[in-house]
């Protein structure tokens, strides 16, 4: 309803800021706003942005509404997968598209590399084949969905709070055509 999209919006206003990019920004809300037990990062994109950017802005609006259609569909079709992140939430109202997300209490795997160089500390072996097994298995299955991620990399996989690997930001994803693959791409 517009009164809880209100009061996350709202929530969202009062959080902390996660990170930003081109068309909004990523907020982390209290376990309690979806009636969760974890924190959820709530993505808000301002409609308004997605048509003020340079002289092509009509190109641009149709590319970034795509893009927002694209990630929803990723998203909601991945439900329950494993390795991916998962959406808890989805509204597009007449200012703002929001996604509520799980949020990755380990922050992505480019913060966790970040902070080993900080403290002169290297991966485990065994981590870094839980974290390569837990990739690949994310990445397969995006790939039995007919998903191409299209930005796979550090700063979009995720640790889990048992310190598993999930991927996430689907903000570039493409959905190919079924059967167009016929397995692992």
């Amino acid at each position: 309803s517009d009164t809880f999209v209100d009061e996350m919006l709202e929530a969202c206003e009062l959080s902390h800021c996660l990170g930003s990019g081109g068309y909004g920004k990523v907020f982390l809300t209290e376990p309690d706003m979806l009636h969760n037990h974890d924190s959820i990062a709530v993505k808000v994109i301002k409609k308004d942005r997605l048509d003020t950017e340079t002289n092509t802005r009509i190109k641009l609006k149709q590319h970034s509404i795509r893009n927002i259609i694209a990630e929803l569909l990723a998203l909601r079709r991945l439900k329950d997968s494993p390795n991916i992140n998962q959406l808890h939430f989805f509204s597009d109202n007449p200012d703002h598209v929001i996604f509520a997300i799980a949020f990755a209490r380990h922050g992505s795997l480019y913060d966790l590399q970040d902070a080993m160089v900080n403290v002169e500390e290297c991966f485990s072996l065994n981590m870094i084949l839980s974290l390569a097994r837990d990739i690949t298995t994310g990445i397969t299955h995006l790939h039995r969905n007919n998903i191409i991620h299209r930005d796979i990399q550090d700063a979009n996989i995720f640790i889990d709070a048992e310190g598993g690997a999930v991927i996430g930001d689907f903000g570039l994803c493409a959905i190919a055509p079924r059967g167009l693959y016929g397995g692992v791409m």
